[in-house]
């Protein structure tokens, strides 16, 4: 039996998506750079995700998230409203 590695961990990070997603206040409520870093739903993410996230410092007001995993990429926007919408490399 093969494992496709790949599809695993792509599928882990639809999974943390989906979350998102269903409860964006509930995950994606931060003041900084630092809460966000402490998310635990991050831990959730596969080891080949990676993500970036800009606006939070000098109290900002809106802030972005770009979070990928292999050709897979998702832009979160959070500003008075909360938009998670998907992208491209």
């Amino acid at each position: 039996m093969l494992i496709d590695f790949k599809q695993t961990q792509l599928a882990q990070f639809e999974l943390v998506i989906e979350r998102l997603k269903a409860s964006p206040k509930e995950y994606l409520d931060f003041t900084s750079v630092a809460d966000f870093y402490q998310a635990t739903w991050l831990k959730n993410l596969p080891s080949s995700a990676s993500w970036a996230v800009t606006g939070l410092d000098d109290g900002a007001e809106h802030f972005d998230i770009r979070l990928a995993c292999f050709e897979r990429v998702v832009f979160i926007h959070i500003a008075e409203h909360i938009v998670i919408q998907n992208g491209t490399h």
